[in-house]
């Protein structure tokens, strides 16, 4: 896992570059308002300055709790869909964040606001979207992530039927339609690749997609040769 521990390092870097200004010469106060978010660490994004926020706010967070919660998030799909992505779960961490920042602003400005965003909470959105892709997440997650966490508040606020809670829902949903969209454009590719390069069901496993995971991937079904230990080498996809 370790492009997801190259992620939380970064947001991890991010929020102690804010406190360690504090820390040197001891500034309980200024470490606390850092920690309880009153000061953000990072660089939010809005309308009116998108630079150099939108490029930065994915690693940024308002306060020691935001970045526990994302971070745990991210930790715990992250994690399964590197096992599948590789390397693109950066790429989608990235586009997640910026089609989230992007879904935002437009919100805000039809809104005639201009309220800045920081936090990874777009980013692991869209690394949730894409685990959806993937197959590495349960139906109940998904209902519970999207629907209650994300619809039901958003439109609840909207309608004012609920208080409004200071989190940019509508940048979550971004995100993870964001995911959605690119974790299965990197699904069908890997196995469309399979199909230009003449690769047949039963030959090695693609190694972007799923090689340690039972279950389905895309189009394709891993198998396993069992033995006496796990052969990862050894397994192979069939066609359904």
């Amino acid at each position: 896992m370790k492009y997801t521990a190259i992620l939380l390092a970064l947001n991890c870097l991010v929020f102690a570059v804010y406190v360690v200004p504090h820390a040197v010469p001891l500034d309980l106060w200024g470490i606390y308002e850092v920690a309880m978010g009153e000061k953000v660490s990072g660089v939010p994004v809005s309308m009116a300055d998108p630079w150099p926020g939108l490029a930065s706010y994915m690693f940024g967070h308002a306060g020691a709790a935001h970045l526990v919660m994302n971070m745990l998030m991210l930790l715990m799909v992250g994690r399964q869909l590197e096992e599948r992505a590789g390397i693109r779960l950066v790429v989608i961490y990235v586009i997640g964040g910026l089609v989230g920042a992007l879904a935002h602003m437009t919100y805000s400005g039809l809104l005639g606001q201009d309220v800045p965003l920081i936090g990874a909470s777009a980013a692991v959105s869209g690394v949730f979207g894409a685990a959806i892709a993937y197959r590495t997440v349960g139906v109940g997650s998904i209902l519970y992530f999207i629907v209650v966490m994300n619809i039901v508040p958003f439109f609840g606020t909207m309608t004012g039927f609920l208080p409004e809670d200071g989190v940019s829902h509508v940048s979550h949903l971004g995100g993870a339609v964001a995911g959605l969209v690119f974790g299965a454009g990197f699904v069908i590719a890997g196995c469309i690749r399979r199909k230009v390069w003449g690769a047949k069901p039963g030959e090695p496993v693609d190694p972007d997609l799923a090689y340690r995971t039972d279950g389905r991937t895309g189009f394709y079904k891993a198998a396993v040769k069992r033995s006496v230990m796990p052969d990862y080498a050894a397994r192979q996809y069939q066609s359904v």
